[in-house]
C-alpha cells in the first residue's frame, strides 16, 4: 500500500518539508452527522513547511468544503506529532482515513486515488531546495555571520543533507555565541547529522551539549537517549526516557525507543507490553515503519545483538513485512559470523613457527 511520506526538521521552530502523494475526494454519507450532505476536497501539498509539534491537517493539505466553518474545523484536525530533526515518517493513506473518521466524517464510500510523482518530482524538488540554498548563501553573504540567516541556511543545508556544509554552518552559528535554547537547536542538528555520518560517538557528544544547553527541549534529551543506545549504552537510554516520559507522557516517539532499549537489556517482557500499548495507538498500525529504521541504524552502529532483540521483539509482536524479515535474517547471519570468530583460539608464542632469518648483517 502506497503512502504519504514527509520529512522533518523537526517540531517547534524547525522546518518540515512534506513530499505529498494523494489527491483526496471525500464525500460525507450518512446523516444526521455535522458533515452531512457536504462534499470535501482535500488536496495533499506537494511541500510544505511546519511549525510546531503537532501537525494539523491545514498544515499539509488545501481544504474545499462549501462552508468556511466547517473547513477551517477539519483543518484543524490533528494528523499527527511532528517527526523528530532528521527524521523521516510515512502516512498511509488508511492513517488520514481513520483520522477523519474519529472526527465524525463517514468515509465508507471514499476512495483516495494515490498519485506517485516519481523520479522528476524528486529531481524537481531537489532544484527548488538548491535555489533555496543558493539564495540563503547570497544572503550569508550580505549579512555576515548573522544569527537569523545562519540558522535559516543552516537548516536548509540539514534537509539537503549537504551534512558537510550545515555542520560547518551550525558550529558558525554556534562561534558567534548564540542564546541557550539556539545553541541546543543546533547541537541536535549536529547530532542528526553525526548519526547520518554513522559517527555514533560524536553524536553523543554533541547529544549531551544539547541537553546542557536546552535541558527542557524533550528533544535534546531524546538525541542523547538515541545517541546512547547506538553506543550500546541501553541503560543509560532507559533512565533519560523515564524522566522524559515522567514529564512528557503523550511522547511516542520516546515511548518505543524506551521499549526497544526495554528488549535490550534483559526487560524483554516490559519491552513487549509497550509495544503492543503502542499497537493500540494511532501509531500502531504504521510501527513496523520505525522499527526497520532502528534496526538499520543499529545494524551501523554495529550494535547487532540490540537490532536482533528489537527486530524480534517486533516479530513476536506480529509487526512484519519484507523489509524487517530480512534486516533480521541478514542480522542473524552477521551474528553468526562474528561468533565464528570469536571462537578462534588466540595464536600462543609458543604454536607459532619458529622463524629462520638468513642473511642478517653481523
Amino acid at each position: 500500500m502506497m503512502g504519504l511520506k514527509f520529512f522533518a526538521k523537526g517540531s517547534r521552530s524547525f522546518a518540515m518539508p512534506l513530499l505529498g502523494l494523494a489527491l483526496i475526494g471525500l464525500q460525507s454519507t450518512v446523516p444526521p452527522n455535522m458533515w452531512a450532505g457536504e462534499t470535501i476536497i482535500i488536496r495533499v501539498f506537494e511541500t510544505v513547511e511546519v511549525e510546531g509539534d503537532q501537525v494539523h491537517l491545514a498544515d499539509i493539505a488545501d481544504i474545499k468544503c462549501p462552508s468556511r466553518i466547517k473547513s477551517e474545523k477539519i483543518g484543524a484536525f490533528i494528523i499527527g506529532k511532528a517527526p523528530l530533526p532528521g527524521k523521516t515518517r510515512r502516512i498511509e493513506q488508511d492513517y488520514i482515513k481513520f483520522c477523519l473518521k474519529r472526527n465524525g466524517i463517514d468515509i465508507k464510500k471514499c476512495s483516495i486515488p494515490i498519485h506517485h510523482y516519481g523520479r522528476l518530482d524528486k529531481e524537481k524538488l531537489d532544484r527548488k531546495g538548491e535555489i533555496y540554498f543558493d539564495i540563503g548563501q547570497k544572503k550569508l553573504s550580505e549579512t555576515g555571520d548573522d544569527l537569523n540567516a545562519l540558522r535559516e541556511l543552516a537548516t536548509q543545508a540539514t534537509i539537503l543533507e549537504r551534512n558537510r556544509e550545515a555542520l560547518d554552518l551550525w558550529q558558525r552559528l554556534l562561534a558567534a555565541k548564540p542564546f541557550p535554547e539556539l545553541a541546543a537547536i543546533a547541537h541536535i542538528n549536529i547530532g542528526t547529522i553525526y548519526s547520518r555520518l554513522e559517527k555514533f560517538e560524536d553524536a553523543l557528544d554533541a547529544g549531551q551539549k544539547a541537553v546542557e544547553y536546552g535541558p527542557n527541549l524533550k528533544e535534546a534529551r531524546y538525541n542523547l537517549a538515541m545517541a546512547q543506545l547506538h553506543c550500546g549504552n541501553a541503560q543509560q537510554t532507559i533512565v533519560i526516557l523515564e524522566d522524559l516520559l515522567n514529564v512528557f507522557p503523550d511522547y511516542p516517539p520516546a515511548r518505543f525507543i524506551l521499549s526497544a532499549a526495554y528488549c535490550c537489556t534483559g526487560r524483554k517482557r516490559k519491552g513487549l507490553e509497550s509495544i503492543r500499548n503502542l499497537l493500540d495507538s494511532p501509531m500502531g498500525r504504521h510501527l513496523v515503519f520505525p522499527c526497520v529504521e532502528l534496526g538499520q541504524s543499529l545494524v551501523a552502529a554495529r550494535q547487532i545483538q540490540y537490532a536482533l532483540w528489537v527486530l524480534g521483539a517486533a516479530i513476536e509482536c506480529d509487526i512484519i513485512n519484507k523489509d524487517l524479515l530480512d534486516l533480521f535474517n541478514e542480522c542473524i547471519k552477521m551474528n553468526n559470523d562474528t561468533r565464528k570468530l570469536s571462537d578462534i583460539p588466540p595464536i600462543m608464542a609458543t604454536d607459532r613457527p619458529a622463524f629462520q632469518f638468513e642473511n642478517l648483517p653481523r
